[in-house]
């Protein structure tokens, strides 16, 4: 295999050795800006935008945006999302690969430079070098890799057109299309122009200085001698250039003519006066520089004041400043002064650390940042050559050198074999095997019985592509080797080595194994008692096995190791991480969790006992004890090591300050794993005593601000003092100058303290005026802060000033035309005044800009429902289907689509629907009573919806729809009267004029009987809706009924009395007193006979028409139930169908008395 492909191999697997944990990473810093909050990484938003937008996902027109224009790094990410929307971890195993492409492209690039040795150095460093890491692990760093990648791509192509003579032009035009895309993926992109003009100067024509100057002097003395060379070069160069000066104005073009906006908050210097900002930005040099050479202090955020601006010329920076100016000087002139191989290479290696970072070196134009690590990645590649470059002359310094003792030693020594091979070893080096040969041959003739001699002959006949006399060497080799006699030793490292290479040089796997054994068998028995070290028998006996596929043998070696190690005693400590080596690897290699799991626990009783006043590392207790615990499932255990840990922290002492970040990391995290908030609070309370006092006139970072104290303080609901942190942070803003725009020193995010400061004032109503005045100032500050319009906007509509907040929400739309939000609010805002279109249109807008907008798809949804076009009714479902998809457990989307599909009469869907709705909140009121009235009026199953009005009147027992639904279950299923009395009873208590509820308290009378009672219940519910024509209908029933069953007693009556007088002219004027009475009786029991027969007169004909009189009842419910304007015209629909089955009933039947 060619050395290359080795090397490469080396690189890929070291990139993923170290970077293999950044795939557990989530989005940190500015991945939130450019991957979570960046709608054009979303499919819905037009490919085009990408292309009119910055890298965060603003338009590049608007003032705020930071005119990083990188949209095929956006593209990437864009494709990240397809395949796995906000999964962090597609976008790092990105990011990993694309820098494991770059070290290869690297690679190749220094191998046109320097040796393929030095060039796997090189880029093995690129590949591991610690100041890498951020542009690695973070997501946005991603831009630098892709921008490298066509950087490197454009100068490997540019290298190719180039020659003294002739200019290939298509590797040109390809060359400035890879510049084109490589400032497409970064701006840092285009001084591969630069790089490539330095190549085509210094390497392509091996021009040296002298020269150059000679050219330019000719120039002077109007002498003009232009040599050919340089007349091809002028015309590469001049192509070059024209397309860069052509992608400069385009690039300008696109960013309107801007520079972006900085605050003093970003770039402190930026914003001083001379000498203080060109002091400050040249000491950066050397700054940037010394993270290259010592990366040991990195950082992930170096603005505000971590590098205090230097406003003095004796101010010691000053120093690096001029030292490194120095170094840099003199190293041009040492390269300069002559032209040779190594000076070009070196010449390189400053063209690509110099050119690549001018763009972000502050000294052409400011940048919104003090120092950036990620910036550092296309740079190092210079600084990583030079460092190569350094370490192979320092090798061959160190070659040269040995070679000139060893050849001065022959000339004194001619007959010592061990010199001619070490002349021989240091010409291997150079590499000069054909040298080496010479020497090696005579090593032999000096000592023909040197097996050394004869190998290294071997080796480099090897080397050399000369098999057949290399294999007469090695073979030569081993004739000399001594045989081999039972129960003698011979080392088998030896063997390996001498014999097992050789054999494998030679492609004899039978012989090799054959060595292999025989040496296998010269091993000393394993004796009971005596230990032999595991690392010999992994070594010796287990790799042996290994290469002759003896896993049962190895297998017993392994055994027989552990048999050896000596007994674990109490009170003898061992090494946790040689027990874990020994014998947990052993034990999980035989796979035998068992005894594994017995050893750790061996190993914990092992572990010294934790004395109070005595710290242990917490770091060493999660490690070794927390560890074991939790891989031995003891979770009561592993809470016992962390409260023995905590109680070893030293105590806080007042004026001494602590990290807030350990106290969390430490205390806070314990007490959280341990579910113990009130020592939590405890700990973040003396944390805050610990801060330094906020002194007047001094900057503290207002995001600081928030995170240390707004946030603690928020979370202790100690609503006084956050807000007094957040005025002192307000107070330090600097004053707003007239004339002055104050945009320019104020960025958006740090006036989020205003938006938290209204956050906290709002919570009264009392002072909703003041947290508007605050918004106000806010937006005065910044014109296009959008959050502060749409939080103003809130408070208008808190405020009862509705018009007012759709104008603060418009004028954000002004600013950000795409905000699904501000579209939302405004469609909120409109419903309000009761501009259905209008609201309709604005969720429309917010759908379009945001598929996945839940509010906005959610009552569009509903909209399009109560519009009562079914023919829109499938669109409703499948916006309420999409947020199914985005939130499964939303128990309000099940329910609304229930309703839908009960409205389109799919019943057995609405069930499926509602009964999903209660499964994810089984309280769900509209739920539980919807299915009921489902099941009751349309499944015809009203014993299965029992179950759901028993919940639902058990956690609402005042809801006045459950309650007339289970009266009517009441009345027409189960027969019980007296608890469906109680039921209508309950509703008339709370709304007492419920007609509803009244005219079927009297439905229970008559299915009683009672139609007297009856008659005055319908008389007084008649008087309540004198025209609701079902009540007039079956009054007329009831008076229908006692009509007849009047007029029926009254004829018995008569015939009782015929009867009465002729039985008393028989008798006589006594009798008739009696009869008389007796007729009293009579009339009253008679009247008693056909009140009774009335009455189930009443209950039979009644008794059908009561069923009917529920359904309709019930079927009003229902639709009463629905959301927004469903409410009330469900609500006339019912009356219209209680009214119409009604009066069919009554119609034909009885007329009015």
């Amino acid at each position: 295999m060619e050395p290359m492909y080795i090397y490469s191999t080396i690189i890929i697997a070291v990139v993923a050795v170290c970077y293999y944990n950044a795939c557990e990473c989530g989005f940190v810093f500015d991945d939130m800006s450019a991957i979570v909050e960046n709608k054009d990484l979303r499919p819905h938003v037009p490919i085009k935008n990408l292309f009119w937008n910055d890298f965060w996902g603003t338009p590049m027109h608007m003032e705020k945006s930071h005119k990083s224009y990188r949209p095929l790094c956006v593209l990437t990410f864009r494709l990240n999302y397809a395949v796995s929307e906000l999964e962090p971890m597609s976008y790092h195993l990105v990011n990993v690969v694309l820098h494991a492409v770059v070290c290869l492209l690297y690679m190749r690039i220094c191998n046109m430079f320097l040796k393929e040795l030095t060039s796997f150095i090189a880029a093995l460093m690129f590949a591991v070098h610690p100041v890498h890491t951020e542009a690695v692990t973070g997501v946005v760093g991603r831009a630098e890799m892709l921008s490298s990648i066509f950087f490197l791509a454009a100068l490997m192509t540019y290298a190719k057109s180039s020659n003294h003579n002739k200019t290939q032009w298509s590797s040109l035009v390809l060359t400035v299309f890879l510049v084109a895309i490589a400032m497409l993926c970064k701006e840092q992109g285009i001084t591969v122009i630069g790089v490539c003009c330095v190549y085509e100067v210094f390497i392509a024509q091996k021009a040296t200085f002298a020269e150059l100057l000679s050219i330019m002097m000719s120039f002077v003395r109007g002498k003009p001698n232009i040599p050919t060379w340089l007349k091809n070069s002028i015309i590469r160069a001049g192509f070059l250039v024209g397309t860069t000066l052509f992608l400069l104005f385009a690039r300008i073009k696109v960013m309107g003519a801007q520079l972006p906006v900085f605050t003093r908050f970003d770039n402190p210097a930026s914003m001083e006066s001379f000498p203080a900002r060109h002091l400050t930005y040249n000491y950066l040099l050397p700054i940037n520089f010394w993270l290259l050479l010592s990366p040991s202090a990195l950082c992930c955020d170096w603005t505000m004041g971590t590098i205090p601006v230097i406003s003095s010329l004796i101010d010691i920076r000053n120093f690096a400043t001029v030292i490194f100016y120095v170094f840099l000087g003199k190293l041009v002139v040492y390269v300069l002064q002559s032209q040779d191989k190594r000076n070009r290479s070196i010449i390189m290696s400053l063209s690509l650390m110099v050119l690549p970072f001018i763009p972000a070196s502050n000294l052409f134009f400011p940048v919104g940042f003090v120092v950036a690590e990620r910036i550092l990645y296309t740079p190092s590649m210079g600084f990583t050559m030079l460092v190569a470059l350094g370490l192979e002359l320092i090798i061959e310094k160190k070659e040269k050198s040995e070679y000139s003792i060893f050849r001065a030693a022959l000339k004194v020594n001619t007959r010592n074999a061990k010199l001619f091979n070490n002349v021989g070893h240091a010409l291997e080096k150079v590499p000069d095997y054909a040298e080496a040969l010479v020497y090696f041959q005579k090593a032999v003739s000096v000592q023909p019985d040197d097996i050394g001699a004869h190998i290294n002959v071997g080796r480099t006949y090897n080397n050399l592509n000369m098999s057949h006399d290399a294999e007469s060497a090695y073979r030569k080799a081993m004739d000399l080797f001594p045989p081999i006699k039972p129960g003698k030793y011979i080392n088998i490292n030896q063997v390996n080595m001498k014999v097992g290479r050789m054999y494998n040089n030679l492609n004899m796997s039978h012989d090799a194994e054959s060595a292999y054994r025989k040496a296998m068998d010269l091993f000393p028995p394993i004796k009971p008692g005596k230990y032999i070290n595991i690392n010999q028998v992994n070594m010796k006996v287990g790799r042996m096995y290994n290469n002759l596929n003896m896993s049962h043998e190895a297998e017993s070696a392994y055994r027989k190791a552990m048999d050896l190690f000596p007994p674990i005693k109490p009170g003898k400590y061992i090494n946790i991480n040689q027990v874990n080596m020994k014998v947990g690897r052993m034990y999980n290699n035989l796979n035998m969790s068992q005894q594994a799991e017995s050893a750790y626990r061996k190993a914990m009783d092992l572990f010294p006992p934790i004395k109070p006043g005595k710290y242990i590392n917490i770091n060493q207790v999660n490690m070794k004890v927390g560890r074991m615990y939790n891989n031995l499932n003891m979770s009561e255990q592993a809470e016992s090591s962390y409260r023995k840990a905590m109680d070893l922290f030293p105590p806080i002492k007042p004026g001494k300050y602590i990290n807030i970040n350990q106290v969390n990391m430490k205390v806070g995290r314990m007490y959280n794993n341990l579910n113990m908030s009130q020592q939590a609070e405890s700990a973040y309370r003396k944390a805050m005593d610990l801060f330094p006092p906020i002194k007047p006139g001094k900057y503290i970072n207002i995001n600081q601000v928030n995170m240390k104290v707004g946030r603690m303080y928020n979370n202790l609901n100690m609503s006084q003092q956050a807000e007094s942190a957040y005025r002192k942070a307000m107070d330090l803003f600097p004053p707003i100058k007239p004339g002055k725009s104050y945009t320019a020193r104020i960025a958006p995010n740090h006036l989020n303290v205003f938006l938290n400061l209204a956050s906290l004032v709002s919570k009264d109503p009392n002072r909703l005026l003041e947290a508007e005045q605050l918004l106000k100032k806010a937006v005065n500050m910044r014109p296009d802060y959008i959050q502060g319009y749409i939080n103003r906007g809130d408070i208008m509509v808190k405020l009862g000033r509705p018009k007012d907040a759709l104008e603060e929400y418009r004028t954000a739309l002004r600013y950000d035309p795409e905000n699904a939000d501000v579209y939302y609010n405004i469609g909120v805002v409109s419903l309000d005044l009761g501009n259905t279109k209008e609201a309709q249109h604005n969720f429309e807008r917010a759908v379009e800009v945001d598929p996945k907008h839940v509010q906005s798809l959610y009552n569009s949804a509903i909209m399009i429902h109560e519009s009562g076009d079914t023919r829109l009714w499938p669109e409703a479902i499948k916006r309420l289907e999409r947020l199914q998809k985005i939130d499964p457990a939303d128990a309000k989307v099940y329910f609304t689509l229930g309703m839908i599909r009960m409205d389109l009469k799919d019943y057995v869907t609405a069930e499926q629907d509602f009964r999903k709705c209660l499964k994810h909140d089984p309280v769900f009121r509209s739920a539980l009573f919807n299915l009921a009235l489902l099941l009751t009026n349309y499944m015809q199953a009203p014993m299965d919806a029992l179950p759901f009005l028993q919940t639902l009147l058990s956690n609402y027992p005042d809801h006045t729809k459950g309650l007339m639904l289970m009266g009517d279950i009441n009345v027409n299923t189960l027969k019980n009267l007296d608890e469906a009395e109680k039921n209508f009873a309950s509703v008339i208590q709370q709304e007492p004029n419920n007609v509803q509820a009244n005219h079927n308290l009297c439905v229970v009378y008559v299915e009683r009987g009672d139609l007297i009672r009856a008659e005055k219940c319908l008389t007084k519910v008649h008087e309540m809706a004198p025209q609701e024509q079902y009540i007039i209908n079956h009054l007329n029933i009831v008076r229908t009924k006692l009509n007849e069953a009047i007029k029926k007693r009254r004829e018995e009556m008569a015939k009782q009395k015929q009867a009465q007088q002729g039985q008393g002219s028989q008798q006589g004027q006594g009798s008739q007193q009696g009869q008389g009475s007796q007729q009293g009786q009579g009339s009253q029991q008679g009247q008693g006979s056909q009140q009774a027969q009335g009455s189930q007169q009443g209950q039979g004909s009644q008794q059908g028409q009561g069923s009917q009189q529920g359904q309709g009842s019930q079927q009003g419910q229902g639709s009463q139930q629905g959301q927004g304007s469903q409410q009330a015209q469900g609500s006339q629909q019912a009356q219209g169908s209680q009214q119409g089955q009604s009066s069919q009933q009554g119609q034909g039947q009885t007329k009015q008395p």
